[in-house]
């Protein structure tokens, strides 16, 4: 009865041409400052302009009990208005939903954006090329009275990796729903909850770099026995954590081999398609990496998408570069990106951490609400920041605020400085969240150096000096007019 009730419905929403979601991408208006109106095409990646509006005239295509305004990312600072009436402010890389119900049209609705870029307060970096725009999807979501807020999948593995329990937490104004797990269109596990329930799956198939297999999970919000509202997205079991000073997925000992990357591509800014996307990646995990750690701000869903399925792990970060950290606006804002990172990618398999910061001065109250802010939102994964400054305050900072594990960017002519980080900081796993750069680009003779005494201190490391992963920077060079040399040469990352 039930799937005959859903193949009607399906078959009337053919007929009607019904959609969830209409895409508000395409031709936009878009002006400099109160310049003349021009056509551009959204999303969109420019360099940094100052002040910018985009505007969009559009009809719904449909009506429905709920519509939904949703950004998936800008940057840097936006203020977002429809028909005249202000709906909010919004911070980059970040998605934003505004209820919109009592305020759309059927026909003729206007939707414009202030953008601020070059003044944002949390905005441009020194670090890489910066672009302003509306670099990520606009749509409109048409749902029932009662939908889906938020999905939130926890697993852990049992019985020596070999089976796993899971729970699934729904966020709606309704508390009843379908929960179905299947691998290759085949059903593993369904059941109807009106709570969170603990669920057991023996046989379990582990994601790893080396089989990145997926489920698919879907829940389905139920109204009085009717499906109302529907979430889908794949999911992973696996498990990746601390081992004294080395780190450990699915109970074996990993060595991290990562590279740097950030979400640009020569012209397109950081509108890059998603077949560049993939190539890159695919080319990263050819070259023998199980790791990418993703700079230094949030990277779309189609980045995480790619790195579920070739298997690579990755990490984010909420996008400071040398910030101020003790700036209360800074702190705020930065949290709230990222949280609402957390919030966004939380169910991914690939995620293996959250890094809060990139090579900033230590502040204690930023650096503990970091922590608490990702712990809060997902107790499941571990916590610690990109960083540069000396061993011993790492050691002392990290440990006082909670981080879970070390990390030093040991740039240098020379292996000391890697090798006395790797000694000092040993009663955790130390990562090297950068090394390499200009120090060994164009020196085969200083990178295989690196490489064979990195590799020493994660086979033969003790408690007197050990390694558990470290990321090369760069992937591959970039177009970065920001900086001069060493690190960049004639407006390109080296």
């Amino acid at each position: 009865k039930y799937d005959i009730i859903i193949m009607i419905k399906k078959s009337i929403a053919l007929i009607k041409g019904y959609k969830m979601i209409q895409s508000l991408n395409g031709i936009w208006d878009y002006r400099i400052g109160k310049g003349a109106w021009l056509k551009k095409q959204i999303p969109f990646s420019e360099l940094c302009v100052g002040h910018s509006e985009c505007r969009k005239y559009f009809d719904l295509e449909h009506f429905d009990d709920t519509i939904l305004l949703k950004f998936d990312g800008i940057t840097y600072n936006a203020s977002v208005y429809l028909n005249d009436y202000y709906l909010g402010k919004m911070l980059p890389y970040c998605e934003y939903t505004f209820d919109v119900t009592k305020i759309v049209q059927d026909k003729n609705n206007c939707l414009f954006v202030e953008i601020e870029d070059i003044d944002a307060s949390f905005g441009p970096s020194e670090g890489w090329e910066n672009y302003g725009g509306i670099i990520r999807d606009v749509s409109i979501l048409y749902k029932k009275a009662f939908y889906i807020n938020d999905v939130f999948f926890v697993h852990s593995l049992i019985n020596d990796y070999k089976d796993a329990e899971y729970s699934v937490t729904v966020s709606s104004s309704l508390d009843k729903y379908r929960v179905t797990l299947s691998l290759d269109e085949e059903i593993i596990d369904t059941y109807t909850a009106n709570e969170v329930n603990i669920r057991t799956i023996k046989n379990i198939k582990l994601w790893s770099p080396e089989s990145p297999v997926l489920y698919t999970l879907e829940v389905e919000l139920l109204e009085n026995e009717n499906v109302v509202d529907t979430y889908k997205t794949r999911v992973g079991f696996r498990e990746f954590k601390c081992n004294k000073n080395h780190f450990m997925l699915n109970g074996q000992d990993i060595f991290i081999k990562g590279v740097c990357k950030h979400e640009m591509y020569g012209e397109y800014g950081h509108t890059v398609p998603k077949e560049l996307i993939e190539k890159d990646m695919r080319m990263i995990k050819d070259i023998g990496c199980n790791f990418v750690r993703l700079v230094h701000y949030p990277h779309s869903r189609n980045v995480l998408d790619i790195a579920d399925k070739v298997g690579l792990l990755v990490s984010e970060e909420p996008g400071l570069w040398w910030s101020d950290l003790s700036s209360p606006q800074i702190q705020d804002e930065s949290l709230e990106v990222l949280r609402r990172t957390v919030l966004r990618d939380r169910n991914r398999a690939s995620i293996a951490f959250w890094l809060s910061f990139n090579e900033c001065h230590f502040d204690e109250v930023y650096m503990t609400a970091a922590a608490k802010v990702c712990r809060d939102n997902d107790g499941t994964r571990l916590v610690s920041g990109a960083n540069c400054m000396n061993d011993e305050d790492t050691k002392k900072y990290f440990n006082k605020c909670g981080f879970d594990f070390y990390t030093m960017h040991p740039y240098s002519h020379a292996f000391a400085r890697a090798q006395k980080s790797a000694e000092i900081l040993c009663d955790k796993p130390l990562l090297f969240t950068e090394w390499g750069g200009y120090h060994v680009y164009d020196n085969p003779h200083l990178l295989l150096d690196f490489m064979t005494k990195m590799s020493r201190l994660y086979h033969h490391g003790d408690d007197n000096g050990a390694l558990a992963g470290a990321f090369f920077w760069f992937f591959a060079e970039l177009n970065d007019f920001n900086r001069g040399a060493p690190a960049c040469i004639d407006g390109v990352l080296r």
